[in-house]
């Protein structure tokens, strides 16, 4: 009978745990969700658990009041900023295109470090609320999980990599999120994103009231230089440009307002006007640079200095770096438009401990609830607690189950076989219990190896990306005209570039304006890019009066658009400023990977031969160790430089130290010869390529196709769909 009594306290005591289990995982699951409901509780008419923060006016506001009276048309801040201006303009009437937000691009920059931290609560929260096809998160890798919790929703997962994450993120360098920031902009001028009138910015930290900011944006028409936001520093008190910054030289206005970063939201007519300073990640990347400041300021000096626009304040929006507690009355929260969750640089030196708003007759407090995921780890662990109580439980019953000194007739009638189990059992048990150990031991150490590992890739991660960053800028400089084959070759020319690091591609057209067909390409291209465009001179078109045939070009094509791409550099950089070399790179040839490596060292101008150039086998330098002593040619021997422009790299100093220009007056076969010597002597020249013996770039024009069935087709009415791009 004690044999029995035991057992059936143990079966109790499981039964027991176990309930008790489902009892708190049910009660976890019914929950509300703590972020949204205190940030959209509407205001009960009772007193709340502590004062809040008041207009510094000296009178007391009654906490039964209406909130829909008591704020409708005054938000505050702490201090100098108590008195800012009145939002009162009209709404204006909203279509119902614009009534659902669609004009309105909200784009959240995030990044692969953070998505498990931060995203959950976006995408269990506000995510659910808006139309997923206006939201752009703009992210720096792949991430499955939050991919397919994209698509589920329609919201864009965008990987932007062409500011180099995986290598620049391990020190985040103010050109680094500059480039991130201007990435997401060129989402814009995306020709799937022309509905769109306004662009929005958030960090992945902030929760968003869709309706409260399209009622805000109807008030501002879509054709103003519109610019809003939550001024970063005191109203009175505007931002001063740096007296080292190089970009504004002549403006007498040196003061300038901006939004801080959290959230803001531009038009699209201002984006228009400061297009060229922060669309695309190394317009907005090299503007930050020159004008010393992260991309929130950088956007509010483009907007107000160059743009002509004006930030219109609002207090609806608000940071992380701000004491919410004091920033945000609880009454208002129905009537806010972008609220942070976390604390930020105001628990690192504020000496805040909890950043949060308090919320009247909130269903948990912050230390009972500061995350959904919290209570879940909480789950967890409890659940492994009473398995841990249940095991050693039945040990106990094991090892101190009493012996019954009975006779044998009566351990035969209580089941010696059940004995001899629970002893097995225990057996088990005890080996299981040390297996435990030895798995806790190797696990301790595989996690001591995989933090090793961790500072290992993190410490190769920074040298990397500190010696690309040093590496000379390869400026390669592409001409390119309208013809069958432009499209296949400036492809081709692409997926090369694509595996250069630290390349600029400028790209010049010969057209009166920009073509779709380059600009697509170069919008799909991976390779940094810059796109010009310059029309043929009059002057150097030989025009021929018969109606089937075009304007032949008397020079080689490609003078004043490799002139146009050499002014834009001077106008871009200074003489010391930046460290490279300039390569002209036409479309039509074929490149080995290892002639940018040889380049990128260039003193003055560094030369290697042209392969199949020339009528022969390859063109270019006869070198001896490190000098060049005559050239391998057949045509025009009397040129001083007898190459190809595939056959030189020239340093950009050299560049911008002077004025030269590729001359339109020069003879057939002179042009590389007449613009070199307007920059270097013969000595100078640098060997490259294995002392000139190997050849890394060919001249390999594509074959000019017929199109004589095409014609005829044409002629018999079955002309091919204009709408496929060739």
């Amino acid at each position: 009978m004690i044999v029995f009594g035991a057992r059936r306290k143990l079966i109790l005591a499981i039964v027991f745990l176990f309930l008790l289990v489902i009892g708190v995982v049910n009660k976890l699951r019914q929950l509300p969700n703590s972020i949204v409901n205190q940030l959209e509780i509407e205001h009960r008419s009772h007193q709340p658990k502590r004062s809040y923060f008041l207009p510094e006016t000296g009178s007391q506001t009654n906490p039964h009041q209406n909130p829909s009276t008591l704020f409708q048309n005054e938000y505050w801040l702490l201090g100098e900023e108590a008195i800012l201006e009145k939002m009162q303009r009209p709404s204006r009437k909203l279509s119902d295109f614009e009534s659902a937000g669609n004009n309105i691009m909200i784009a959240i920059r995030t990044t692969k470090k953070f998505h498990q931290k931060r995203l959950p609560y976006l995408y269990d929260t506000w995510l659910n609320k808006v139309n997923g096809s206006n939201v752009f998160l703009v992210t720096d890798a792949e991430d499955e999980e939050y991919q397919e919790r994209s698509k589920q929703l329609g919201i864009h997962y965008v990987v932007s990599s062409l500011c180099g994450e995986s290598l620049l993120w391990p020190i985040p360098s103010r050109w680094y999120l500059c480039c991130r920031t201007g990435e997401a902009l060129t989402l814009m001028y995306k020709p799937q994103n022309i509905q769109y009138d306004w662009f929005c910015y958030l960090d992945d930290d902030i929760y968003l009231i869709m309706e409260n900011l399209i009622k805000l944006i109807a008030k501002f028409p879509k054709d103003e230089l519109s610019y809003i936001g939550r001024p970063g520093t005191p109203w009175e008190k505007p931002h001063k440009v740096s007296e080292k910054q190089t970009l504004i030289n002549n403006s007498t206005r040196k003061h300038y307002h901006f939004a801080s970063g959290g959230f803001y939201c531009l038009s699209r007519t201002i984006l228009d006007k400061i297009k060229p300073w922060i669309v695309g990640g190394h317009n907005l990347g090299d503007t930050c640079r020159q004008l010393l400041e992260p991309d929130d300021l950088t956007i509010g000096c483009a907007v107000e200095l160059l743009g002509g626009g004006k930030l219109s304040r609002t207090l609806l929006f608000h940071h992380h770096g701000m004491n919410l507690a004091k920033a945000v009355n609880a009454n208002t929260l129905k009537d806010q438009i972008a609220i942070p969750y976390g604390c930020g640089q105001m628990c690192k030196y504020g000496g805040i401990v909890d950043n949060a708003i308090e919320v009247p007759n909130a269903a948990f407090s912050f230390d009972e609830d500061p995350s959904r995921k919290y209570k879940s780890i909480l789950t967890i662990i409890f659940a492994l607690s009473v398995a841990i109580v249940v095991l050693f439980l039945v040990r106990q019953n094991i090892d101190q189950r009493p012996i019954v000194k009975e006779p044998v007739q009566y351990i035969m009638h209580y089941h010696k076989n059940d004995m001899e189990e629970l002893k097995r059992k225990a057996s088990e048990l005890k080996s299981c219990q040390s297996k435990l150990v030895e798995r806790e031991l190797e696990l301790s150490h595989n996690i001591q190896r995989v933090k090793e590992l961790e500072q290992n890739l993190r410490e190769a991660l920074t040298n990397r990306a500190e010696y690309i960053l040093k590496q000379p800028l390869i400026f390669a400089i592409t001409p390119t005209y309208k013809r069958w084959t432009q499209k296949a070759d400036l492809t081709q020319l692409c997926q090369t570039l694509s595996h250069i690091s630290n390349l600029r591609w400028i790209v010049v057209e010969d057209s009166e304006q920009k073509t779709p067909l380059v600009t697509n390409l170069l919008s799909h291209c991976p390779v940094n890019s810059t796109h010009l465009n310059f029309r043929t001179s009059q002057s150097l078109l030989n025009i021929v009066n018969t109606t089937d045939k075009k304007p032949q070009v008397k020079k080689p094509r490609g003078i004043e658009q490799r002139n146009t791409a050499l002014k834009w550099l001077r106008r871009q950089y200074r003489h010391g400023e930046v460290k490279g070399v300039v390569y002209f790179a036409d479309d039509d040839n074929t490149y080995d990977l290892r002639v940018f490596d040889e380049m990128r060292p260039t003193k003055m101008v560094s030369v290697w031969p042209v392969g199949l150039a020339g009528g022969l086998k390859f063109e270019g330098p006869i070198c001896v160790g490190d000098s060049v002593k005559q050239w391998y040619a057949y045509w025009a021997r009397d040129r001083k430089f007898q190459i190809d422009f595939a056959g030189f790299a020239v340093n950009i100093d050299i560049i911008l130290n002077t004025k030269a220009l590729i001359l339109t007056t020069s003879k057939p076969g002179y042009i590389e010869n007449d613009f070199l010597e307007q920059l270097i002597e013969f000595y100078d020249l640098e060997p490259k390529a294995n002392s000139c013996q190997s050849v890394l770039v060919w001249h390999t024009r594509t074959e000019k196709p017929q199109m004589f069935y095409e014609e005829q087709l044409n002629k018999m009415g079955h002309p091919s769909n204009p709408g496929i791009e060739v």
